[in-house]
């Protein structure tokens, strides 16, 4: 863990378990929310787990399984066999990476494609919604704050 933040004035314990819980309570309802997303609207239903990994390839383009793996937050050998069942279902296919025969990469398909962007609409619905519920002269502030909260995030799983 880093010291760097060492130097900061003790947190109040109360601001502190709120902050926790507010944390806590943000990657809880994402998370389902997600998972929500997955099973409404058109198409084929999808798990928390599906939809984050639509949602790589959708923004991304073709890639390998590690790195969706990765970027998923999720074992590699589940991650494949994830692909391997969304591939049953037309949804993906495999292709030979570009330079490299021994490479595969996971692209979507044009059903998939479609299904991604079906479950991408209802997510952005639900995204634009939940930030027109702040008063209009506190969304600003609310964007800055989240965004820095992701990169503080980013910053603490990098760090050794």
């Amino acid at each position: 863990m880093s010291d760097r933040h060492d130097e900061t004035p003790d947190l109040p314990a109360d601001l502190e378990d709120a902050w926790a819980e507010a944390c806590n309570g943000i990657y809880r309802v994402l998370k389902r929310g997600r998972g929500t997303v997955g099973r409404r609207g058109a198409g084929t239903d999808l798990t928390e787990a599906q939809v984050a990994t639509l949602e790589s390839v959708a923004h991304q383009g073709p890639l390998p399984v590690g790195v969706i793996a990765r970027q998923a937050g999720i074992a590699q050998p589940t991650v494949t066999r994830m692909i391997n069942g969304l591939e049953r279902q037309g949804v993906v296919r495999r292709i030979p990476g570009e330079h490299d025969d021994r490479v595969v990469l996971v692209e979507l398909t044009e059903a998939g494609r479609e299904l991604w962007e079906a479950k991408y609409a209802l997510l952005r619905h639900w995204q634009r919604d939940s930030l027109l519920r702040f008063p209009a002269e506190q969304r600003a502030d609310v964007v800055a704050v989240l965004s820095r909260l992701v990169e503080i995030i980013e910053e603490q799983i990098a760090e050794k």
